[in-house]
């Protein structure tokens, strides 16, 4: 029996784990208002959170003048990444859009979607939380696309880093519910009615492009989302192991 020595080499700390995002909640408030309060959060302190909107109105909708929230989400600054208008193209009455904020706090909060002095139909949530993604500078690139009585709707990052995640948020204008893109983590899916709405958000690492489909026709709008994978620590060198193996 022969001994063959093997040096591995090893990079110590964080920085090498995938992107995971877990789903704070998804669901909807269908009354008029002029603010929507989403309710019993519990976030991770440090992590980034993507806040995906489905806005509706009878024409269209107003993109909010202001979110804040309580206890874990108290003080988050939330960033537009995107947003887009659908049903239909040339007369939107339903908007979706992605926010990012990072809480500083692992308490349970609300987070308070305002529109000033106006009033939507309706709105729809689904609040997903990152684990393993860069502190800072986590939104790489954004893309949106919508379509007029369709039964799927893809829409595709220019590129993606390797280790970087898509994360992506669609809603629609009927009350079906969306089947994940091919190959992707299903997160939040809901529907509801008054007016008949669904969002559904979902991610995938190393994949540029989302494409999900349903069950009829109907009217979409879609966001993706490129999610930077957290660096390795500044000057980490790669720690020597020496293994044997017998032969």
């Amino acid at each position: 029996i022969r001994l063959v020595a093997l040096l591995l080499l090893a990079w110590p700390g964080a920085g090498w784990a995938a992107i995971t995002f877990t789903n704070l909640g998804t669901n909807s408030d269908n009354v008029d208002r002029t603010e929507y309060t989403i309710a019993s959060l519990t976030p991770t302190s440090g992590e980034v959170v993507y806040l995906g909107l489905h806005i509706t109105k009878g024409t269209t909708p107003d993109e909010p003048t202001s979110i804040t929230g309580t206890e874990g989400f108290l003080g988050v600054t939330w960033t537009k990444e995107a947003t887009v208008t659908f049903a239909t193209i040339a007369s939107p009455k339903k908007r979706v859009s992605i926010y990012s904020g990072v809480p500083v706090s692992g308490v349970t909060g609300s987070i308070i979607v305002s529109f000033g002095v106006n009033t939507q139909t309706s709105l729809g949530f689904s609040v997903q939380q990152s684990a393993g993604a860069a502190t800072s500078g986590y939104t790489v690139e954004t893309n949106t696309g919508s379509a007029n009585t369709v039964a799927s709707l893809t829409v595709s990052l220019a590129d993606i880093a390797s280790g970087n995640a898509n994360l992506g948020v669609i809603g629609k204008d009927d009350n079906t519910l969306t089947t994940a893109c091919t190959g992707f983590t299903g997160l939040g899916d809901t529907t509801w009615t008054t007016p008949t709405s669904s969002i559904r958000s979902n991610y995938k690492v190393d994949d540029a492009s989302c494409d999900w489909t349903w069950t009829g026709n109907t009217h979409a709008g879609g966001i993706v989302v490129e999610v930077a994978i957290l660096p390795a620590p500044s000057g980490a060198a790669p720690q020597r192991m020496l293994m044997g193996v017998g032969q």
